[in-house]
């Protein structure tokens, strides 16, 4: 139903994000639910947060607040997570952390299939 490899990578990108920004120590917590609609999983970090000005570019290509960071792994776990018909949360509050939620759905993922010619005889 899903493509492991991918969630996955949604996965630890997100985990590489908390880490940074808990570089001085902190909590991750990681917790997973079910409700009508699909599957959850969720990370939050005890972290600074991100600052209002921040949310609204953290998911461009090569945006990035890191020294070393390529700015591409929010907007891969985004493209990852609609890829999969699923929807991307983000809660945060300065000074006390940050919560990334992957929504997906329980139901098969449409296919995103071309009709072929054989179709159309």
């Amino acid at each position: 139903m899903f493509d492991a490899a991918q969630i996955k990578q949604s996965l630890i990108n997100l985990m590489k994000n908390s880490m940074h920004a808990m570089s001085t120590g902190g909590e991750l917590t990681i917790k997973t639910g079910e409700a009508a609609a699909g599957v959850w999983v969720s990370l939050t970090d005890t972290g600074g947060g991100i600052p209002q000005e921040q949310i609204k570019r953290i998911f461009e290509p090569y945006y990035t607040t890191k020294e070393k960071g390529s700015g591409l792994g929010l907007m891969i776990v985004q493209r990852i997570v609609r890829d999969h018909d699923g929807r991307l949360e983000l809660v945060s509050h300065g000074g006390k952390g940050t919560t990334f939620r992957i929504w997906l759905p329980q139901e098969e993922r449409r296919q995103h299939l071309l009709e072929t010619a054989a179709n159309e005889a």
